[in-house]
C-alpha cells in the first residue's frame, strides 16, 4: 500500500486567508471605531493611526495563522477556516477584554 504525505498541511488555503484576513480587518476597525475614534472614523486622517492599525492587524492574522497551523490538522478546507476563526474569536475576546480591563 502507498501512502502519500500530505506536505501542504502549514500552507493556508487561499479562501481560509481571505477569510482570517477579513476577520482581522473587521475586528481591528471595530476596536478602532471604539479606542481611537471615540465611536467615530477620525482617526483615519491620522497617518499614526494607520501603523498602529497595522499592527493591531497584524497581530490578530498571526493568531489566526498558528490556529490554523496547530490545530484539527485532519480538517481541511473551509471547515478549518471556520473552527480557527470561531477558536480565534475566542481567544481575541479575551485577548482584548483583559486588555480594555487593565
Amino acid at each position: 500500500m502507498m501512502t502519500t504525505a500530505n506536505t501542504n498541511r502549514f500552507i493556508v488555503a487561499p479562501t481560509n486567508l481571505f477569510l482570517y484576513l477579513a476577520y482581522a480587518s473587521a475586528l481591528t476597525l471595530f476596536l478602532f471605531y471604539i479606542d481611537e475614534g471615540y465611536y467615530s472614523f477620525a482617526w483615519m486622517s491620522e497617518p499614526g493611526a494607520w501603523f498602529v492599525f497595522s499592527l493591531y492587524n497584524l497581530f490578530f492574522l498571526i493568531v489566526l495563522l498558528l490556529i490554523d497551523a496547530f490545530t484539527f490538522r485532519k480538517i481541511f478546507g473551509i471547515q478549518k477556516g471556520l473552527v480557527s476563526l470561531a477558536i480565534g474569536f475566542l481567544i481575541n475576546f479575551i485577548l482584548v477584554i483583559t486588555l480594555f480591563i487593565s
